[in-house]
């Protein structure tokens, strides 16, 4: 996020403060901001290289071994990184997206996302990782062949589920 985003946020924030206060008020939140977008980077490459280490993993013992098995993978992975599970429901995608919406994420562009943010296609069908700048690679759980280790890119993944997708920084 640029340091202008940062100051339209603080401005949001502090509109009726003193000059002085508002000054310190200023300064915290700056803080405050940036160590998320600190914790989030960290959380974001522990996931997008957890995610490398897990390609081709079997995915049969997820739900219908493995046929619906892209957010349990999903939440393998962050278990695998040493991040707590996303989701009241870590096998259903749904599930998943309502924590992320509900701050465990924070949602970006995908173009511009960070290897490790999170993928979700269009209609909440499918998730997966970016596991490069702006989802130029993408892996996911292979219904078809029941394991971690469908690669694909932003486009193709946009393609085969029919819409745009929905990608999100891992917050916490």
């Amino acid at each position: 996020m640029e340091a202008r985003c940062y100051f339209d946020q603080i401005r949001l924030l502090t509109p009726t403060i003193s000059p002085s206060t508002n000054m310190k008020v200023a300064v915290f939140a700056i803080l405050v901001l940036l160590l998320v977008s600190v914790v989030s980077a960290n959380l974001d490459a522990r996931a997008a290289k957890a995610a490398k280490e897990m390609i081709g993993q079997s995915s049969v013992t997820c739900p219908d071994h493995g046929v619906e098995g892209c957010a349990c993978m999903v939440n393998r992975v962050l278990k695998h990184a040493g991040i707590r599970t996303i989701g009241s429901n870590v096998n259903y995608v749904p599930s998943v997206v309502q924590a992320l919406n509900a701050g465990r994420g924070r949602r970006v562009s995908c173009s511009s996302a960070d290897a490790g943010s999170i993928i979700v296609a269009h209609g909440e069908v499918h998730i997966g990782f970016c596991i490069a700048h702006g989802c130029s690679s993408v892996i996911s759980n292979s219904s078809s062949r029941e394991c971690f280790c469908w690669k694909s890119n932003l486009s193709a993944f946009n393609s085969y589920f029919h819409g745009e997708s929905t990608c999100y920084e891992i917050l916490n």
